[in-house]
């Protein structure tokens, strides 16, 4: 196929299955954009035929209509705090706020990013944009790859300082998608993914965390950072222990909580009235979702199937977390600091701690 021929198949399947894809832009005004691509389509390279299709899929404003990607990444770890993107090596006691991205400025490397990745909040697209910083193929899509050497990355940060990533050799070691710990009276569980692990059926884990329970567990933190989906049914089981325990429960989140993430906070706030602490989630109170897959000549992209109405679903009850307008948001301001991060030190879950003791050791003395 030709590359028009795949833009126009690729958006024929997409109409065709796509539950209401021209919500936030019409279709005239779509299609202009598309006639626009159609004219120089036959006339780009791969790369930049997958940019200018990614860049017309963002215009649907649909974090799970999307035009994915593959790819290398360099050896790199970004963090967005507080509307700045910093490269990270706690190692070196380094944390410092990027400038420039082999030798383009940060500002335009970012607004050429936001261009072509799909989201539907900042929120989600900031966090998006922290994790592929360091895609190779990404960045030769907004023309920002490093020419000298494509297996690496220069970063130059606020000091001038230049560091240079290599592309990453092996697999980055993924933490259990959910487990558990006591700290102090508080039970904390950390639930990073919606899916269950093949060797530790949820059920089972959900059995040893009521067995951890005694007369001294003051609360439960349900850790959903990073969190960005799976099966929204997964975490029932919990959410019935947690109700039937009648123990005050908070939840720590953040940017990265998307799709099926998000129903674990409906949950935790519709059935345990959560307190919500950190920074806002990736998605809104009312999304789509539920992601199928399709392919046209070995270009992968996805739909979602449904439409989740999550503030109807909660009769406004939680209108200061679930709105039309926003993310959902948290009940507690608490985002990341700079110098616990340069320390390697987990600060956010740190000072989520320290404020829920103070709320129980208040409510304990009132």
């Amino acid at each position: 196929m030709t590359n028009k021929e795949k833009a126009i198949e690729i958006f024929r399947l997409l109409e065709k299955n796509h539950i209401n894809l021209y919500h936030d832009i019409s279709k005239e005004d779509f299609e202009i954009e598309l006639n626009k691509f159609l004219e120089i389509a036959d006339d780009l390279d791969s790369v930049h035929f997958d940019a200018g299709i990614s860049k017309l899929f963002s215009l649907f404003k649909d974090a799970h209509t999307n035009y994915i990607v593959k790819g290398p990444y360099v050896d790199v770890n970004i963090k967005y705090i507080e509307g700045k993107f910093y490269l990270c090596k706690p190692e070196e006691k380094l944390c410092e706020e990027i400038k420039k991205v082999n030798g383009v400025d940060f500002d335009e490397v970012y607004n050429r990013f936001k261009g072509i990745i799909q989201y539907e909040y900042d929120s989600w697209a900031n966090k998006t944009i922290a994790s592929k910083l360091g895609h190779l193929y990404r960045l030769k899509m907004i023309d920002c790859e490093n020419k000298e050497n494509p297996n690496q990355v220069e970063f130059v940060l606020e000091s001038g300082k230049k560091v240079v990533c290599e592309k990453r050799q092996k697999k980055i070691m993924k933490k259990p998608n959910y487990s558990f710990s006591m700290s102090d009276n508080i039970l904390i569980i950390n639930y990073s993914k919606c899916i269950e692990m093949e060797d530790y059926p949820f059920k089972k884990f959900v059995r040893d965390v009521k067995d951890s329970f005694n007369e001294f567990t003051d609360c439960c933190l349900v850790d959903l950072r990073g969190n960005t989906g799976g099966s929204g049914e997964l975490i029932r089981p919990l959410i019935d222990l947690l109700e039937e325990k009648n123990v005050k429960t908070y939840v720590l989140m953040n940017e990265a909580v998307y799709s099926s993430g998000t129903f674990a906070l409906f949950d935790l706030k519709k059935y345990l009235n959560a307190t919500f602490i950190g920074t806002e989630a990736g998605q809104g109170g009312c999304r789509y979702g539920q992601q199928i897959e399709l392919e046209v000549d070995g270009c992968r992209f996805g739909y979602p199937e449904k439409k989740f109405d999550l503030v109807k679903m909660l009769g406004n009850k939680f209108n200061k977390n679930f709105s039309y307008e926003y993310a959902i948001r948290p009940d507690i301001y608490l985002a990341e600091r700079v110098e616990d991060v340069k320390l390697g030190i987990d600060g956010q879950l740190r000072d989520c701690l320290e404020i829920m003791r103070k709320e129980i050791n208040l409510a304990k003395n009132t």
